[in-house]
């Protein structure tokens, strides 16, 4: 509130030297109450005055507007680590639950392509092209950023796709067992995972799907039947985090 209240009195004391500088009205009137001497050359004060409110809101402006662009920066970096240390809380506590506490697991957000190739694949080509996508915070570094899964009638790739395909939580514990119909170059890409877990987060309507959350490990995993409960519900809730504080 400080902060805005600040903005708009640098803003009128910019303005109203501006004024001043324009319109006599205010100088006259310091005349005639004898607070300005009739000596003084008004024209003069008038060009001093304005270019005074030119040069204030020339510098201040800018300076303002780079200082608002710090604290936006400060307070988004630390956003995003209290972002990260949440999600790793969530990790920490489905960890203790399975039983897997040095089992390393990475998060993945794909999202279907929207615009005119969105619509073009659509309606034209009828497919939904699911393409890896960074979001800050969440996501986990990966060694190919062009990775995409493709779902139409005909084929459905992945477990992004399957999950897409049937709008629900897919899980397998082997990944060996089953490619998706996956394409070699789609193989080499997603290297030597074991388990994947992928997820829908659909819009406020529930009617469309805005991204698909995968969590995936190098690790071969094995739950029993309480595990497998405790790992669908961290999935759920990992999915409202996400989809709760971040802009998909």
């Amino acid at each position: 509130m400080l902060a805005f209240i600040r903005i708009i009195g640098f803003s009128l004391v910019s303005s109203f030297l501006i004024f001043m500088g324009k319109n006599d009205m205010i100088i006259a009137a310091l005349i005639k109450n004898d607070v300005l001497s009739e000596k003084i050359n008004i024209q003069n004060i008038q060009f001093w005055l304005f270019l005074t409110g030119i040069m204030w809101s020339g510098f201040w402006l800018p300076i303002e507007t780079i200082m608002i662009k710090k604290r936006y920066r400060k307070k988004s970096a630390l956003f995003y680590d209290l972002l990260e240390y949440d999600k790793q809380n969530h990790f920490q506590l489905i960890k203790e639950k399975i039983k897997e506490f040095n089992t390393p697991f990475n998060t993945r957000i794909f999202k279907p392509i929207n615009g005119l190739i969105g619509l073009w694949n659509k309606y034209v080509l009828n497919r939904t092209i699911l393409c890896l996508t960074t979001v800050k915070g969440i996501s986990d570094s990966y060694h190919h950023n062009s990775l995409q899964f493709t779902v139409s009638a005909k084929t459905v790739e992945g477990m992004v796709g399957k999950s897409y395909h049937e709008k629900a939580l897919c899980v397998d514990l082997d990944l060996t067992d089953n490619n998706y119909f996956l394409s070699e170059a789609q193989i080499s890409k997603i290297g030597n995972i074991q388990f994947c877990s992928t997820i829908p987060i659909f819009n406020k309507n529930q009617n469309k799907i805005q991204a698909i959350v995968a969590v995936d490990s190098t690790t071969k995993l094995d739950f029993n039947e309480e595990e497998k409960v405790h790992w669908r519900d961290h999935m759920v809730y990992y999915a409202a985090f996400i989809d709760k504080h971040t802009n998909l």
